[in-house]
């Protein structure tokens, strides 16, 4: 048998993942339109799975969002049910994905520093210099 290259858990993540996403396109609900799943965060224990979103909009829309994927909630962890094998089916809590507004911030910041100095300069001690 080829040694797997990352954790049960992982593989647990990525399916819980793929599966919501799925599911997650098959219902008629316009405050899910434009939701993408990024990830999800299964417990040790399979009892829980934080499921981070991501939409295109703002904040009221993510929150919209979030609102309709608990309404949906039963649906989902159905179609879990019948798509995955698993000794417990978790309970899903879904949140906006904090990664996106970090690199938002991140962006900002470096756009910030670039207008400020008007040009990134490289250090003086620069393995690029002519000798």
């Amino acid at each position: 048998m080829p040694h797997k290259s990352y954790s049960r858990i992982a593989r647990v993540n990525h399916l819980v993942q793929e599966v919501i996403a799925e599911e997650i396109e098959l219902i008629d609900d316009d405050d899910l339109e434009l939701v993408t799943i990024t990830g999800c965060d299964v417990s040790a224990d399979l009892r829980h799975a934080k499921v981070f979103i991501s939409t295109l909009g703002d904040e009221e829309k993510k929150q919209r969002a979030l609102v309709a994927l608990e309404k949906h909630k039963g649906r989902i962890k159905r179609a879990m049910s019948a798509s995955i094998r698993m000794k417990f089916l978790p309970d899903l809590h879904f949140m906006g994905d904090p990664s996106i507004e970090v690199g938002f911030h991140i962006e900002s910041l470096i756009k910030e520093v670039h207008d400020r100095d008007g040009s990134l300069s490289l250090r003086a001690d620069s393995a690029f210099d002519d000798e």
